[in-house]
């Protein structure tokens, strides 16, 4: 015999949880994690890989490669969601891209009391259409919503390290615990 107890399974909200995926951004941030020398004693007081600070904390990409980000959502009573791709393009140095509008409703033209919600759309090849309205900046015509970003720095001959961070707009965080009953979120790779 077989009997189940407490189970919970959440059935997830695809096109809200999606659309505020999309709404998470990456950029590039860079660091240095330090030198050690042949006898393996520090250069810089960082001692590299070496260190387990350095290696729990600052994970690296290499450059001019591809990775697909995405995020997992966790509802309030603790359950996960599936994963859901963020928004992907080419990442630089100098990326200035950044949301025009972060607007997740807006009013109907001809009836201000009426309130639609407003969508991030993708086609069937995974390029986002309506990328004009939503983000400006460099390099946005490679915009994807499936989460791929390709890094392209300038090669430094150190030991600079490459990491991603993601900008979360406020209203999303804001809509996500208050409608979507979402505590928290993590990335995946």
């Amino acid at each position: 015999m077989l009997f189940f107890g407490n189970i919970v399974k959440n059935s997830d909200n695809y096109r809200e949880l999606q659309d505020c995926a999309l709404r998470i951004m990456p950029y590039i941030s860079k660091s240095k994690i330090g030198i050690v020398d042949n006898y393996y004693t520090s250069v810089d007081g960082n001692y590299g890989y070496y260190s387990s600070s350095n290696m729990y904390n600052k994970v690296g990409y290499f450059n001019n490669e591809y990775y697909r980000f995405g995020v997992v959502f966790i509802y309030k009573n603790g359950t996960l969601s599936n994963v859901y791709n963020t928004c992907g393009l080419t990442l630089t140095e100098s990326s200035n891209h950044k949301y025009v509008d972060h607007s997740l409703f807006e009013k109907s033209r001809t009836n201000e009391s009426i309130i639609f919600r407003k969508y991030i759309e993708i086609d069937d090849y995974g390029w986002i259409k309506n990328s004009n309205n939503f983000i400006t900046g460099d390099n946005i015509r490679d915009l994807n919503g499936r989460g791929v970003c390709q890094l392209k720095v300038k090669e430094e001959n150190d030991n600079t390290l490459l990491g991603i961070k993601f900008e979360i707009p406020e209203e999303v965080i804001k809509f996500l615990s208050e409608d979507l009953g979402i505590r928290g979120l993590f990335f995946v790779r």
